[in-house]
């Protein structure tokens, strides 16, 4: 969480709440197996469940409409659900191997923890420019008129 800098992590593993996977065909691949037939397999495609296509992952192989579909026909597309991405209080992120999802909204808390690090970072970059070194000691006079806002964490 450190290495992060964020305040808590939670991990969840019904991914279904939050994901949708789609197939996307390789139209070359389904005209040349399918002839005809392959406009309408299309539109069967974009109605196939998590669940559907989490078993074509595993098992390289589906059915639709009569017409075997193996895995050089399928790209799978995983992104989070139209319920997360409308819901502007999260930034997030899907890939095949992993999905984040961060709560991107400030609260009090969070922007004092801002402003502490803001502080001490320009204290840091002034003694440095100014050649005083670590242990020598040093006042420091901050004053804070409670104005801040989410877009200047120092006010």
């Amino acid at each position: 969480m450190e290495e992060l800098n964020c305040m808590e992590i939670e991990y969840e593993t019904d991914e279904d709440k939050y994901l949708q996977y789609s197939v996307e065909p390789d139209r070359k691949a389904l005209g040349k197996a399918l002839g005809k037939k392959r406009a309408e397999v299309e539109k069967e495609l974009a109605k196939l469940t998590n669940d559907q296509v989490k078993n074509f992952m595993k098992t390289g192989k589906i059915n639709v409409l009569g017409s075997d579909l193996t895995e050089d026909m399928l790209k799978i597309n995983k992104d989070f659900n139209k319920k997360v991405l409308e819901d502007h209080s999260w930034g997030q992120k899907a890939s095949s191997k992993s999905n984040v999802m961060l709560n991107i909204e400030f609260n009090d808390e969070m922007l004092g923890m801002g402003r502490a690090r803001e502080v001490t970072n320009r204290i840091q970059r002034l003694r440095k420019n100014t050649g005083i070194s670590i242990e020598d000691q040093i006042e420091i006079y901050y004053e804070f008129d409670g104005k801040a806002n989410e877009n200047s964490l120092l006010g």
